[in-house]
């Protein structure tokens, strides 16, 4: 599959059983293998990226760690990976975002509305037949996030856990996993608020919360998906609507 000289039908074949086998392998050979997938989603097309990332995130909770953050012994080196690195901080804060047991139907959106019963069928049904993404998110962050196999609530958990646990091993640059922390410091599930609250109570003293980077993550994020101009949104009740 890192075969640069490879054709994209070889690599459109190979990462089918990339995305079969690795979640068959034990705990401690995927570990192992979890730094590769980093490296092997380098150059490669949008969709499996978000499948190697699909499939790296569930591991995270699982490494180890050296106690000393040493560059020498981590076990990733994405130091001169940059763009590999927002791939991974972008896709792991569309993760944090993620409400346990959301389900993206996408089918109810397509359906047409009778025309002379659109405004009653949507005010019987309440909207319910209209599907919204997550607060913060777009349909297609969501859509990223929930992949080929959705993950249960609780293997959402254990994910949200990683991540928190990955930021905490100073594996990506602390000012970019600010973000992550305060979304995570949020979350309904006591585990992952309370690990990333200790951890920004530990870096507390060397956060700048006047920094535009972090203010334009935060504001983003408030902000949320602007929706579009379609039918779906045009028959959206007003107190489902949210302004910024």
């Amino acid at each position: 599959y890192q075969d640069p000289s490879a054709v994209s039908f070889v690599t459109n074949f190979t990462i089918i059983y990339v995305k079969m086998g690795y979640p068959r392998l034990p705990v401690e050979k995927q570990c192992e293998l979890a730094p590769t997938l980093l490296t092997a989603m380098e150059g490669k097309p949008q969709p499996q990226q978000d499948s190697l990332m699909h499939l790296l995130i569930p591991t995270l909770f699982h490494m180890k760690y050296p106690v000393e953050s040493l560059k020498a012994a981590s076990p990733f080196n994405l130091a001169e990976k940059p763009k590999t690195v927002q791939l991974l901080l972008d896709f792991m804060l569309d993760v944090l975002l993620m409400p346990y047991g959301y389900v993206l139907n996408e089918s109810q959106s397509r359906q047409s509305v009778p025309v002379g019963q659109g405004s009653s069928s949507s005010s019987s049904s309440g909207g319910s037949g209209i599907p919204q993404p997550p607060p913060g998110m777009s349909f297609y962050a969501a859509k990223r996030v929930i992949g080929d196999s959705p993950w249960t609530p609780e293997q959402l958990e254990q994910c949200k856990l990683g991540i928190v646990k990955f930021i905490e091993a100073e594996q990506v640059p602390e000012l970019e996993a600010v973000i992550h922390l305060v979304i995570a410091s949020s979350d309904t599930r006591h585990s992952v608020a309370t690990a990333a609250d200790l951890e920004l109570k530990s870096k507390q003293s060397l956060i700048d919360w006047n920094n535009p980077v972090i203010i334009n993550k935060l504001y983003k994020v408030y902000l949320g998906d602007i929706p579009l101009k379609t039918k779906e949104g045009a028959v959206l009740k007003p107190e489902l609507k949210r302004d910024p």
